[in-house]
């Protein structure tokens, strides 16, 4: 399928599509709150169903302006997405360990400089709900959602307009910024830089989907068992050093498989 606009979105037209993803959230979750005497849902159920509806309006309206279809955007890429997944699935796993280890500790060193709000507190514990609809959309609908915004619309765009580090790093700006919060801006810039990466070197949203649905899943299985586990930083030697080895061996391999030439594209 060809694209069209393809240059959609530059960098501050990007913006500008979080301002709208951000008011479409507002809108259609007081809509679903008015209407929620019908649907009786629960706090988390409303809020995964707001994501699901705004990010589904936006990138419907972006999708149809540029010509293109959801499998388009998840892998533009020329080679087999069978392939591109099972290919990449270890190594993404591997390296999965050592990104929560070392980013648990930043965030434990950066809450400490700043602690959290009382707000963000009730936030990240909210965040932390074992309940289905909160496992849901932190773990399969905000990866598939965030991937196919951040990497399958605003990085494919800026590849084709800027050096291929400024897209990478630009689009890891506005996702972190989309998190609204330092706490999760510094974690956010990593992980999509890291995506931005595995965009660029493959032309698929398979392997970015792949790295944010285990590092989130992590994350909440972490959460869940919070009470019972020792600190990041109070981990023993053992543990850093068979993550630390997993994550060495895992980008390695990644370097190796993708170091051809990145498409264009």
């Amino acid at each position: 399928m060809n694209e069209q606009h393809e240059h959609f979105p530059n960098a501050f037209q990007a913006f500008l599509l979080l301002v709208a993803l951000f008011l479409a959230e507002v809108l259609i979750g007081a809509l679903l709150k008015d209407f929620n005497g019908m649907l009786g849902l629960d706090q988390w159920s409303l809020e995964a169903l707001d994501a699901v509806l705004a990010n589904g309006l936006v990138l419907s309206v972006v999708l149809h302006h540029k010509g293109l279809t959801h499998r388009a955007v998840i892998h533009p890429s020329s080679a087999s997405p069978h392939a591109t997944f099972w290919l990449l699935l270890g190594p993404i796993l591997a390296i999965t360990p050592a990104l929560v280890l070392a980013l648990g500790v930043l965030n434990t060193w950066l809450t400490q400089l700043l602690p959290l709000s009382a707000w963000e507190q009730a936030a990240f514990e909210h965040m932390a709900d074992s309940g289905f609809a909160a496992v849901t959309m932190a773990c399969v609908l905000a990866p598939v959602l965030e991937e196919l915004l951040f990497r399958g619309i605003v990085l494919r765009s800026f590849l084709h307009q800027y050096p291929r580090g400024a897209a990478i790093t630009g689009s890891a700006l506005l996702f972190g910024f989309a998190h609204m919060n330092i706490h999760q801006f510094l974690v956010a810039m990593v992980i999509g830089t890291l995506s931005g990466w595995l965009y660029d070197r493959t032309r698929s949203l398979l392997p970015c989907i792949t790295l944010h649905v285990a590092f989130n899943s992590s994350i909440t299985l972490l959460g869940q068992w919070a009470e019972d586990l020792p600190d990041e930083t109070e981990l023993p030697l053992l543990a850093w050093l068979v993550a630390l080895g997993l994550g060495a061996l895992g980008f390695g391999l990644l370097r190796r498989l993708l170091m051809r030439p990145a498409p264009r594209g």
